[in-house]
């Protein structure tokens, strides 16, 4: 059925009769002169004169073409399907829903009813820690994600218009990003009367080092609560750190030292106690930390002790740990802090040195002693213009620099460039460095621009390993969805996915959204605001009435178009033929 956007332009349908009323104006602007012929008419002679003319009748009436099909066009004219309306019944069960809450009794008699943890495509798998007895929706999804649901249903049957009747309290975090909601589906929003409640959620969880290796857990303080509670933070059900609060309104982060008993690689568990939290699922929160983000680096130093203060690495790592590139020296690799380096840098004179700590995934061997290996090193002053020498920007002239696929070790070990700037034996499965550390290889490793080098080095091949430990994620988050390859919607936990050739698993945890816990309900006038809004993008036209309305309009412009060329035509003609 042919419906019209603007229907107000039909108002100007009446400018349709103006090519046969205006020569009668045309007439009526020009005063008669009494003299000559005129002056002989009787009055019934003149007033015959002021009538609207007939002449050139087809020229008339293709003007009047003209202009209702302007008209029409500007009235924006749209095909739209009459088609069944079938109501959907959707209960918004996620983690903020107040209790007691439910749907009408007769939600089902008129359609389908439903609530958001069936509605929604939730991820089968199962964490291998749970955090809390959560059992609704774990996500915080948006209109758009309800409608493209109820949407995807229904594909491939019969169609019909789907009228959703969304039970909420409509939180403004979660809703409060309507205008991009817009499907071809109707909206009835029903909010029951619920009051503002108090809930406390932790948020923002991150990992710290300070002091000698003390790692401290940082965690803010959100929503609004009130009274005295505390924090409760675990590992493997082992209690690792306790605060009391006396009053959780005054406080916005805390920090707790782990102590020596906290395992980096595995996930914690942080908790809040409080009394009269409306929203249990905030309470509890796990954490794992993102390798790549926040990696530990192992320094194993061949020289013995005296290297340490000989060749600077105090200022080394004290420069990675600013950077938080966070490093401590490794004496062997049996010690039980070895296991949780993500990659280890190796200062020796030899890197056949390395072969120590073959079980490590990531290793980069930088030289210690020039005179090992000056035979294929050069300088850059020295290299000649057309020299294919390393002469990287970041070093000095005066820095020496080795060529490792020149050495009598490339063959054997398959020691091949690395477009990083860096070379890889592939028989040995290690990364060496261009340039070594040390005064005789140059001034470089006294300047800050040295360890600012050997951290895009861990970084670039950081970025290239495999990701074990992937970190802390939000329950149906982008973040979440481009990790794995099916639905983002996880209960919150601690999950462990091994990857489908079997060579590695997957780490990585999961909370409710953050925006669960900020219990600020849409006021009144948001609310009817989003209404309004709903109801007026509820007649937005399907992909087929789109299609068809963009014909239905196209032909009018070319009719109209073609009406104009022949009225152009003509009014030519009549310029070269005056006669006729």
């Amino acid at each position: 059925m042919i419906q019209f956007l603007y229907p107000l332009w039909f108002l100007a349908l009446p400018l349709t009769a103006l090519p046969w009323l205006w020569p009668m104006v045309q007439h009526r602007f020009q005063s008669p002169l009494r003299f000559g012929a005129y002056f002989l008419l009787p009055p019934e002679s003149l007033r015959r004169q002021l009538r609207p003319s007939t002449d050139d009748w087809l020229l008339k009436l293709l003007r009047s073409l003209l202009i209702l099909l302007l008209v029409l066009l500007l009235a924006h004219p749209f095909w739209r399907e009459q088609r069944q309306l079938q109501d959907v019944w959707v209960l918004d069960d996620s983690a903020s829903l107040p209790d007691g809450v439910s749907l009408p009794l007769d939600a089902g008699v008129s359609g389908q009813a439903t609530r958001l943890s069936d509605l929604l495509e939730t991820a089968s798998r199962t964490p291998n820690v749970t955090v809390g007895s959560f059992a609704g929706h774990p996500g915080s999804p948006s209109l758009a994600e309800i409608a493209e649901a109820v949407l995807r249903q229904a594909e491939g049957e019969q169609p019909v218009e789907y009228q959703i009747h969304l039970v909420s309290d409509f939180q403004k975090s979660q809703y409060q990003y309507y205008p991009s909601a817009i499907q071809p589906v109707q909206w009835d929003l029903q909010r029951p009367q619920a009051p503002e409640r108090s809930n406390g959620a932790l948020q923002r969880l991150r990992l710290e080092t300070r002091g000698f290796q003390q790692s401290v857990l940082h965690l803010e303080l959100a929503g609004n609560p009130t009274g005295p509670g505390r924090i409760v933070v675990q590992q493997a059900g082992e209690e690792l750190a306790v605060q009391d609060l006396p009053d959780l309104a005054q406080v916005t982060s805390v920090e707790l030292p782990l102590g020596d008993a906290f395992q980096r690689n595995q996930p914690l568990e942080a908790r809040l106690e409080m009394r009269g939290d409306a929203l249990a699922a905030d309470d509890t929160r796990v954490f794992l930390r993102n390798r790549q983000q926040t990696p530990w680096v192992g320094v194993v130093n061949f020289e013995g002790e005296s290297g340490m203060f000989r060749y600077g690495l105090h200022a080394l790592r004290s420069a990675l740990n600013a950077d938080e590139l966070y490093s401590y020296l490794l004496g062997d690799a049996e010690e039980p802090r070895a296991e949780e380096v993500d990659a280890l840098l190796l200062l020796g004179d030899h890197p056949i040195r390395a072969e120590a700590f073959a079980g490590f995934p990531l290793r980069l061997f930088v030289p210690t002693r020039l005179g090992d290996w000056q035979t294929w090193a050069q300088r850059p002053a020295d290299a000649p213009e057309s020299s294919d020498a390393l002469t990287a920007e970041a070093l000095p002239r005066e820095q020496w620099q080795v060529d490792w696929t020149q050495t009598p070790l490339a063959q054997e070990w398959g020691i091949v460039r690395d477009p990083s700037g860096l070379f890889y034996a592939e028989a040995r499965d290690l990364w060496l460095a261009p340039t070594g550390f040390g005064e005789e290889w140059g001034p470089f490793y006294q300047e800050q621009r040295f360890p600012d080098e050997v951290k895009r080095w861990l970084d670039l091949l950081l970025r290239q390993h495999p990701v074990t430990l992937a970190g802390t994620f939000e329950s149906g988050s982008p973040q979440l969805r481009a990790l794995l390859s099916d639905s983002p919607f996880l209960l919150p936990g601690s999950y462990e996915v091994p990857e489908a050739s079997g060579e590695r698993t997957l780490r990585f945890a999961v909370n409710v959204p953050v925006r669960e816990s900020n219990l600020t309900l849409m006021s009144d006038e948001e609310f009817a605001a989003m209404q309004e809004y709903l109801e007026r993008a509820g007649q937005q036209l399907t992909a087929e009435s789109r299609s068809v309305s963009n014909d239905l309009r196209e032909l009018l412009l070319w009719m109209l178009l073609l009406l104009a060329g022949v009225e152009l035509t003509w009014a030519f003609w009549r310029l070269k033929h005056p006669a006729s």
